[in-house]
C-alpha cells in the first residue's frame, strides 16, 4: 500500500492551487504540458504523475503507439510505462485499445480513443495538405513551361514573317547582287535546327521537373 500512499501524497503536493512544472494557468483554466497526458487538462484524474494506472496514446512522426503506466514497478523506472505500436488502419488501431483497456475504467478507454481519432485526423489532413501543394507545384511548373512555349511560339512567329519578307524582296530583286541567295538559305536550316533543339530541351525539362516533385 505503500505506492497508494506515496500516489495521494503526490496529488495533494503538486495538484490544486500547489505548484507544478507542468501546470499552465490561462483565466480560470489549469492545463497540464506533460506529454503524456490524455486530455491537456490539470485535474486528479488526467494526471500522469499522480495516478497509479494511466494509459495515453502518444504520436512519434507518423506512428502512433499506446502508453500504458503500471505504478507497481515504481522502484524501476524504466519499466513505468510500457509501449505498443498501433497499427496505421484506424480500425484495427481501435481494436487494439479495447484489447489493451478492456478492463481499464470507462474514462481511460474513452479519452484514449478520442485522442488516437484525433491524431489520424491530423495525419490525414497533413497528408491531403502535402497532396494539394504538390498539385499546385506542378502546376505552377505547367504554367511556366506553357507561358514560355506561348513567347517561344510568337517569336518563332515574328522571324517567321521577317524572313518571309525579306526572302520576297529578294525574289523581286528588290537588294540587287548586294546579297546572295545560298547563305540566306544555310541561315534558314540553322534557325529550323536550332529552334527543334530549344523544343526538345524545355520537354527534357518539364520532364526532370516532374520526376523531382514526385521524388520529394
Amino acid at each position: 500500500m505503500d505506492w497508494i500512499i506515496n500516489s495521494n501524497w503526490l496529488w495533494e503536493t503538486i495538484g490544486t492551487n500547489n505548484f507544478c512544472s507542468f501546470k499552465v494557468k490561462k483565466e480560470n483554466f489549469k492545463f497540464c504540458n506533460n506529454k503524456f497526458n490524455l486530455t491537456g487538462f490539470c485535474s486528479k484524474q488526467s494526471c500522469p504523475l499522480s495516478n497509479d494506472f494511466y494509459s495515453t496514446v502518444i504520436r512519434r512522426k507518423d506512428r502512433l503507439f499506446l502508453f500504458i503506466k503500471n505504478n507497481h514497478e515504481f522502484k524501476f523506472p524504466s519499466k513505468i510505462w510500457k509501449k505498443y505500436e498501433l497499427s496505421r488502419n484506424y480500425i484495427k488501431a481501435l481494436s487494439q485499445i479495447d484489447l489493451k483497456l478492456s478492463f481499464w475504467p470507462k474514462f481511460f478507454l474513452f479519452k484514449s480513443k478520442q485522442k488516437l481519432t484525433r491524431f489520424y485526423q491530423i495525419i490525414m489532413k497533413e497528408k491531403i495538405t502535402k497532396i494539394v501543394k504538390i498539385e499546385k507545384q506542378i502546376k505552377n511548373n505547367n504554367n511556366i513551361l506553357q507561358f514560355q512555349k506561348t513567347k517561344l511560339e510568337k517569336e518563332y512567329f515574328l522571324q517567321k514573317s521577317v524572313e518571309h519578307e525579306l526572302l520576297k524582296r529578294l525574289h523581286t530583286g528588290m537588294y540587287g547582287t548586294l546579297y546572295h541567295k545560298v547563305p540566306i538559305l544555310k541561315w534558314k536550316n540553322m534557325l529550323q535546327q536550332n529552334i527543334c533543339n530549344y523544343k526538345n530541351s524545355v520537354e527534357i525539362e518539364k520532364s526532370v521537373l516532374n520526376e523531382k516533385i514526385y521524388a520529394t
